[in-house]
């Protein structure tokens, strides 16, 4: 302490506390962190309340965005995508379209008269649909003679052939050539996202496979004066079919001469059927078969349902 002439001494005032002087002497705290945390107690509270409220307000204009839309779907666009789920799960008839857009017409390969037993006959004509894209159903009849066959009803999947019979007709009733008739049509397109390629994605679905054939005929056969046709039937797909028809088609020397009707009751995946076929044609020669599926594999019922667990 230190006096001037006769002054009275003065004591030095104490330096006022202040936290930005604080010196850490370990160096991990100084000041500054520590004026940030007072200043955190002091404002937590209200800090707390801010945070609340935003999470409030946030959580407020989202629901509010749910509700809103929640809403306009409800009006809007649920009848707008049931429209549209409609739409994909069924097929456009295309009759109407003009020439230019209309599909091809279904085009008759041959039609035949063919024995069909004991004076019994069989109209049958081989067709082909030749469009791509397009699966059409119609009716179909025989004209013999101008005498007409009972109507019958056909689908033919896109660049499928088939073949379409009157079988067990009276030979005096229907004495002549035949001509197919065939009448109301619907076209119908195969949608996109089902198959990009219709042809494979049914071969995929098709693959049946003749296997072991036999022809054993009347003479040479055990029972009484029929032809037998005998071969294994390879379901050689991963779908299993319900009730699938087939028209099997006799050859002899790549010629038609004969057609039989197959119905399976079922028809597995990956199973063989031992299918045994009987004919009365007299002098009746066969060296070849070939099935023809009468399956649309684009509808739904044609497949066995998924076995229950």
């Amino acid at each position: 302490m230190f006096v001037k002439n006769n002054e009275t001494p003065v004591e030095p005032k104490p330096a006022p506390n202040s936290y930005t002087r604080y010196d850490d002497a370990s160096g991990d705290f100084g000041g500054k962190e520590l004026q940030y945390s007072l200043w955190y107690v002091r404002h937590k509270a209200l800090l707390y309340r801010i945070l609340f409220i935003g999470l409030i307000v946030v959580a407020s204009i989202e629901w509010l965005y749910v509700l809103v839309s929640g809403g306009v779907y409800a009006v809007v666009g649920w009848q707008r995508e049931r429209a549209l789920t409609t739409s994909l799960t069924q097929f456009q008839d295309y009759t109407q379209f003009d020439a230019k857009t209309s599909p091809q017409s279904v085009a008759v390969l041959g039609t035949y008269i063919l024995s069909g037993g004991v004076k019994k006959i069989d109209a049958v004509s081989d067709v082909v649909n030749p469009n791509k894209q397009f699966v059409v159903s119609f009716d179909y009849y025989f004209e013999v003679d101008g005498v007409k066959t009972p109507v019958q009803r056909a689908t033919l999947l896109p660049e499928a052939e088939q073949l379409l019979a009157a079988l067990g007709l009276a030979e005096e009733s229907y004495p002549g050539d035949a001509s197919l008739r065939l009448e109301n049509f619907v076209w119908q397109r195969v949608r996109p996202q089902l198959a990009p390629q219709p042809k494979l994605w049914q071969d995929e679905r098709l693959g049946f496979e003749v296997k072991n054939f036999v022809y054993i005929p009347a003479e040479s056969a055990d029972s009484a004066k029929t032809n037998v046709v005998q071969f294994d039937y390879f379901n050689n797909t991963a779908y299993s079919y319900a009730e699938p028809h087939f028209m099997v088609g006799l050859y002899a020397h790549d010629t038609l001469v004969g057609v039989l009707p197959l119905t399976l009751p079922s028809f597995v995946t990956f199973e063989t059927k031992k299918v045994d076929l009987r004919t009365l044609v007299n002098n009746l020669s066969v060296d070849e078969v070939k099935v023809f599926p009468a399956v649309n594999v684009y509808e739904q019922s044609a497949y066995l349902p998924p076995p229950s667990k």
